[in-house]
């Protein structure tokens, strides 16, 4: 019985050394390290068990009077540690020292959070296991959401863990955030969370923005309706090939946007909640009473977003030219700063400063364009200024020394060439445009791009493509400004800690209190020595 007594104390010591490893390495939630835990506290227990006969006389024939004081002190120790953690928690304060003052809510978002009257949950989708400075802010800050309301519910998912909720929810990234009331759902994206500046890697923070923003799209702002329409060869919002747009209309559902099917064939009138029509590439011709009800609805304040290609059928024209634009069948050629594996007809346009664009401008951001082509606008003696007055705003445009190809011939034989025929450059390849009825005064907004593969399945997720689309598409639905809260900059560079790093020095940091404590054992078993030595010495 004495040896396995000696076997089992160092055999204890080992286990704990492994839990220590097995920590850093995998974290506290894999199988490997809760075996881990296990076979420790078996350990733990089976020493207690062997050494019950000296733990028994501690309590009972060894409980001085200094023995009885000192478990006192433990105890009300214990005791006064349990009651500041719960008094620390029941008081709302804590102070924000990070750079740039990350937590910190701003009056608009704690007004905002003092009208919210029912419940709304927030799903913050994260392994239990995972851990970097992004998925920390993202927490930490709804925290402080939570904290201002108790109607706001929080609660960490695990995607792994909770498959079929994930898939319910439709999460495809770690650090998803969905807000979800009464009212609907809406999902944030991690890539809206936090951004970073190409330039000076500086990260910039964008959460309160976004989830503010978020809220008052769930509870304030009702929900929008996007007609898609079809029809005639326009997009498949259904098709999940590369060249589908189904990760599209899941994106924009995340937005707060009901989005529908509409065939003007089959439909009296274009329905009276329609906030906005998207016309994706249509490769058929329009009937004139097609085009009848489209002229209807933006004379009545209606907003379009009209996206084009080479094969676009020209009949397209009729509704751009009420927007002040043509299109003639071209399509753009780069002569400088082209990327050579995709070819010259590969588009990283230049972004034209607007509201539209500000935000991807600041952050040095681009986007990338398979192929697109150029957009006109009508002479000022075409546009119908005794009915409408116009702003065109130009937001992307191409270099100098791009043109458009229009000669059929080389474009389908792959060997474009410059000529006094092809369109000069720099083009533009979107436009925003504001048209005011002039006797009513009401207000349409018309939106053309260039381009519709951008957004497509391949090429959505590309560097800010749908950053740029959705910001074109709240401006068209006249959300912009909504919410003035600006995005907050810390003197972090990008700077970011592995898991298993993190955990690292979580031990290195508890490291001192172990051995303050070893070396207290050790110094308490010496003295024992000294007075049995004593009192050897006496008798």
């Amino acid at each position: 019985m004495e040896r396995l007594k000696k076997l089992v104390r160092p055999l204890f010591a080992c286990v704990i050394l492994i839990n220590i490893v097995f920590y850093i390495i995998w974290g506290s939630y894999h199988i490997i390290t809760r075996i881990s835990f296990l076979a420790t506290l078996l350990v733990l227990i089976s020493i207690i068990i062997l050494n019950f006969e000296d733990v028994k006389k501690f309590f009972i024939k060894g409980f001085s009077k200094g023995r009885f004081l000192f478990l006192i002190q433990i105890v009300l120790l214990f005791a006064i540690s349990v009651f500041l953690y719960i008094l620390s928690s029941s008081i709302n304060f804590k102070m924000d020292f990070t750079s740039g003052r990350l937590y910190s809510l701003t009056p608009e978002t704690k007004k905002l959070l003092s009208t919210i009257t029912n419940e709304v949950k927030i799903l913050y989708f994260k392994p239990l296991n995972l851990s970097d400075p992004v998925l920390d802010y993202i927490e930490n800050l709804l925290k402080r959401y939570v904290e201002r309301n108790k109607n706001l519910k929080f609660k960490i998912v695990d995607p792994i863990q909770n498959r079929a909720m994930a898939v319910d929810y439709e999460i495809s990234e770690n650090g998803s955030v969905v807000f979800q009331s009464e009212q609907g759902k809406i999902v944030v994206s991690p890539r809206k969370v936090v951004d970073q500046n190409i330039e000076t890697t500086e990260l910039i923070y964008r959460g309160e923005e976004v989830f503010t923003k978020t809220l008052k799209n769930l509870l304030v702002s009702k929900p929008k309706n996007v007609y898609i329409l079809q029809g005639h060869g326009e997009i498949n919002p259904n098709d999940k090939s590369y060249y589908g747009f189904n990760t599209l209309i899941k994106y924009l559902k995340q937005e707060n946007v009901q989005l529908k099917e509409l065939n003007l064939l089959k439909t009296p009138e274009i329905p009276l909640d329609c906030n906005l029509i998207i016309i994706g590439n249509p490769k058929k011709s329009f009937s004139v009473e097609e085009l009848d009800k489209i002229a209807n609805y933006l004379d009545e304040g209606g907003n379009i977003l009209v996206m084009l290609e080479y094969e676009t059928d020209f009949t397209i024209n009729d509704i751009l030219r009420r927007a002040g634009c043509f299109y003639l069948e071209n399509i753009i050629v780069e002569d400088e700063d082209y990327l050579p594996q995709l070819g010259r007809t590969t588009i990283v346009p230049n972004f034209i400063e607007h509201e539209i664009t500000k935000p991807l401008i600041s952050t040095r951001k681009i986007i990338f364009m398979p192929s697109c082509v150029g957009i006109l606008t009508l002479p000022q003696n075409q546009l119908d200024t005794n009915n409408y007055s116009y702003e065109i705003f130009p937001l992307l445009t191409t270099s100098k020394t791009a043109w458009g190809e229009i000669n059929k011939i080389e474009i389908m034989s792959n060997r474009v060439k410059k000529d006094s025929k092809d369109l000069a450059g720099p083009l533009s390849i979107a436009y925003y445009v504001k048209r005011v009825t002039k006797d009513k005064n009401i207000e349409a907004r018309i939106g053309i791009i260039g381009d519709t593969d951008f957004v497509n399945n391949l090429n959505i997720d590309r560097y800010s493509n749908f950053e740029f689309f959705i910001n074109l598409i709240n401006y068209l639905l006249k959300r912009e400004g909504e919410v003035g809260i600006n995005p907050k900059v810390s003197g972090i560079k990008g700077f970011k800690l592995a898991s298993s790093e993190r955990r690292f020095l979580q031990i290195i940091c508890f490291l001192p209190l172990v051995l303050f404590l070893i070396a207290g054992f050790a110094i308490v078993i010496q003295r024992k020595k000294i007075v049995i030595l004593k009192r050897k010495e006496k008798n």
